[in-house]
């Protein structure tokens, strides 16, 4: 087995649930650090979420390592407050970012919120809508992907994913791929989960997820979201208590 250096965390249905955060083993989380850190094995986050949310999670489990943010977007660092653009978003991908928030707020009023804190992406909360039909059509010509989950949309510079966020990171840190390991839960993961070094889930991920860690004989584990991540860390980490 490759020796395990870091580990990166999805957020939203992983080890968080929504707007729901599980304190108890959020502080669980956070005491294993100690030993951890022993081990030089470091725990961070790899989020569609802006910097702002992901620095308040790295607080809440002593996270001192870069992060992935926006889903590859953008790479956060804790000790400096720094955020670096992904080297994959264009140059004048602001101005796309400005002129697509202006199309929503003309020709989708009253359908999306837009979410604020976002440094190279869009990310937006549907609110009256009946088919996603009138945003594809209002996103047709411009260079983005769009990115669907369970509450919300990402739009973001084509290319641009979780593993290439990861891969900055990595090169960053002088870490090979093969001592890290991933936990996600959603398909928004599964590039990740695909090429990271030991691949991780708790109980609730979706299907294409568990299969794809079944198929890379990673470990599924028998809890949900956080409590999930709990037992995913010990396992790789091999922490007994």
């Amino acid at each position: 087995m490759n020796e395990l250096k870091l580990i990166f965390i999805n957020l939203d249905g992983t080890l968080i649930n929504g707007q729901q955060h599980d304190l108890y083993w959020l502080e669980k989380i956070r005491k294993l650090n100690p030993e951890l850190k022993e081990r030089n094995i470091y725990l961070t986050i790899a989020t569609e979420r802006p910097a702002p949310y992901a620095e308040s999670i790295l607080q809440a489990i002593n996270g001192e390592v870069p992060a992935v943010c926006e889903n590859g977007s953008i790479v956060y660092t804790p000790n400096s407050d720094k955020i670096t653009v992904n080297n994959l978003v264009p140059k004048k991908f602001e101005k796309t970012i400005n002129k697509i928030e202006s199309l929503l707020e003309k020709k989708l009023t009253g359908e999306y919120n837009i979410k604020p804190g976002r440094e190279a992406s869009i990310s937006l909360t549907p609110v009256n809508v009946k088919t996603p039909d009138g945003l594809k059509k209002l996103l047709k010509g411009f260079d983005v992907d769009v990115i669907y989950s369970k509450k919300s949309i990402d739009i973001q510079a084509r290319a641009v994913t979780k593993m290439n966020g990861i891969e900055l990171i990595l090169k960053k840190l002088n870490v090979k791929i093969e001592n890290t390991a991933g936990i996600g839960s959603s398909m928004n993961d599964y590039k990740m989960l695909e090429k990271i070094g030991y691949p991780c889930c708790p109980r609730n991920a979706e299907k294409r997820i568990k299969e794809l860690i079944e198929l890379r004989k990673g470990y599924i584990s028998k809890n949900d979201c956080t409590e999930g991540v709990y037992y995913c860390i010990k396992k790789y980490s091999f922490i007994k208590a």
